[in-house]
């Protein structure tokens, strides 16, 4: 949006120029008219407008004091002077505060389109290169974060990245705690894809601006878009967090009309142990769907007082139930699951204390899947949707049924990977691929030094990594090269042979196709990260 102020102590000139250009197809959306520069910096401290088009001689305040001041206060404003004959000097003296262009009255309409355009030009070019400086350093500041609290960096490179964020008194603190909100509700259904652009960065803004008020920390986006907040102090503040957490989602969350699901990890003492509380409190969120109150931020003592009022036979046998489930022993395990259906319907409310063992159930699946390497096939077992669809049946049988359908899925699975060499063989292949990376390497010729069919392993190597073989390779190729590019000086022709590309030019082509950025381009963006 640009704002156009014009000046002028001749009301028949500030009306002719209003109406002299289309301003609405040139991009200026607002005009406002001063009658001379004291008004009109009255005008730009409150307004503060993009283009400034002003005589020169006026008596309530000339256009040279008035440019003078401005440049004084550093308004970024692009200025067009309006001069009469006899007014050269002062056309000269305005030169010397970064007058973009002058025009001579009376104006001719052609040259005074094109002055504007050159103006708006510059304008647009100005705000995408601060678009550009600030979204590069969201990303970086993103970045770095993301590799502190995922443990991929080290306490050196970490501490010269808070230097270059300017956030280097996190430094001095010994304090830390990581809490995060995700803004998915398995209970809610679908959301639009608009939906989940919106979500993310609303509750970004809301908690960053309360981190920033109350000083608290700083917030950010994890791989999987949910909010993550870094509480850190020097010493442990007084503020109880939990309550504080709960309070901005009980107002925010009714502001923002959105799910808001909160958890809170553990303190730590030190920069280098902040990746516990993250990784603790990505397993509390698994408790996050099952509390009556949304809002309530959920911390391990809240989890303690949950599991301890599930009295069902099965709530304190997790170890053993997961130890079951990985080995596929369904005789055990579906004793355990039919005791917890038989408790259920002794309670009160059969269905509700059938639902909330089925929930306890599918939150043990879930952390029985992570401990489950190698195929993307088991994602489905901790969709967001399953714990929305339990809660929807309306009868224990049906209850019962999803909570089986589940099982058996996992069973069938890891009894099936227990009967076929295709894991132990793919193992080998990414190892053997990650040590000769610098050799010309082919699903042909891997296939011929482990004795198998290629087309077999092609298949295989599918199946067990969700990835086709070429695919796989580029990218461990892709991801060398710029690990290469960060962390040494050596030349882009010499890595593209480390990584096994014998041809610069074609490692240049896949290397733009992959990162979007040349080497060149890849390294100086990454140079201060």
């Amino acid at each position: 949006m640009i704002k156009l102020l014009i000046v002028d102590d001749d009301s028949f000139i500030r009306m002719g120029l209003q109406h002299m250009l289309p301003w609405e197809e040139l991009g200026v959306t607002a005009i406002r008219l001063a009658s001379g520069g004291w008004e009109a910096m009255d005008i730009i401290r409150e307004w503060h407008p993009n283009l400034l088009i002003t005589d020169i001689q006026m008596p309530q305040g000339d256009g040279l004091a008035l440019i003078e001041q401005v440049r004084k206060e550093a308004f970024p404003l692009k200025i067009m002077v309006l001069s009469g004959y006899n007014d050269f000097s002062y056309v000269r003296q305005a030169m010397k505060y970064q007058v973009e262009d002058y025009l001579l009255k009376p104006i001719n309409e052609e040259e005074f389109l094109e002055v504007v355009k050159t103006c708006i030009s510059q304008l647009e070019r100005s705000r995408i290169i601060e678009q550009t400086e600030r979204e590069t350093h969201d990303l970086l500041h993103n970045n770095v974060f993301i590799r502190w609290v995922e443990n991929r960096i080290d306490e050196k490179q970490l501490a010269e990245k808070m230097q270059f964020l300017e956030l280097a008194s996190l430094l001095q603190h010994s304090w830390f705690r990581c809490g995060i909100i995700e803004w998915r509700d398995a209970r809610e259904g679908p959301i639009s894809s608009g939906e989940e652009q919106f979500r993310p960065f609303s509750i970004l803004n809301v908690v960053s601006e309360a981190l920033l008020e109350y000083h608290l920390g700083h917030a950010f986006l994890d791989q999987e878009q949910r909010v993550v907040c870094i509480f850190s102090a020097k010493n442990q503040p007084k503020l109880d967090l939990l309550t504080w957490m709960s309070e901005l989602a009980r107002r925010a969350a009714l502001l923002l009309k959105v799910p808001w699901l909160s958890v809170m990890g553990p303190e730590v003492g030190e920069l280098s142990q902040v990746h516990h509380s993250y990784k603790h409190a990505l397993s509390l969120l698994d408790y996050a769907g099952l509390a009556e109150d949304s809002i309530v931020c959920i911390d391990d003592a809240w989890v303690s007082r949950y599991t301890s009022a599930m009295t069902f036979p099965s709530s304190r046998e997790k170890d053993a139930l997961i130890h079951a489930l990985l080995s596929a022993n369904r005789e055990a395990w579906s004793a355990e699951l039919e005791k917890d259906m038989r408790w259920a319907l002794l309670q009160t409310d059969p269905l509700w204390a059938a639902k909330t063992v089925g929930g306890e159930w599918i939150v043990l699946l879930r952390q029985t899947v992570k401990q489950v390497k190698g195929s993307t096939d088991l994602l489905a077992f901790v969709a967001p949707d399953i714990m929305s669809k339990l809660f929807m049946v309306s009868s224990i049988y049906e209850v019962r049924q999803k909570v089986y359908e589940l099982l058996d899925r996992l069973d069938v699975f890891i009894k099936t990977r227990a009967n076929q060499p295709g894991p132990a063989i793919v193992t080998r292949v990414t190892d053997f691929i990650q040590s000769n990376l610098n050799s010309e390497l082919s699903l042909k010729t891997i296939a011929q030094h482990f004795h198998i069919n290629n087309v077999y392993l092609g298949q295989l190597f599918k199946q067990e990594t969700g990835e086709f073989f070429s695919d796989y390779l580029n990218r461990l190729r892709m991801e060398q090269a710029q690990r290469l590019l960060h962390e040494t000086t050596l030349k882009a022709t010499e890595i593209a042979t480390r990584v096994g590309f014998a041809e610069p030019n074609y490692f240049f082509r896949k290397f733009k196709q992959f990162s979007g950025l040349s080497p060149t381009e890849y390294r100086n963006l990454t140079r201060d990260l």
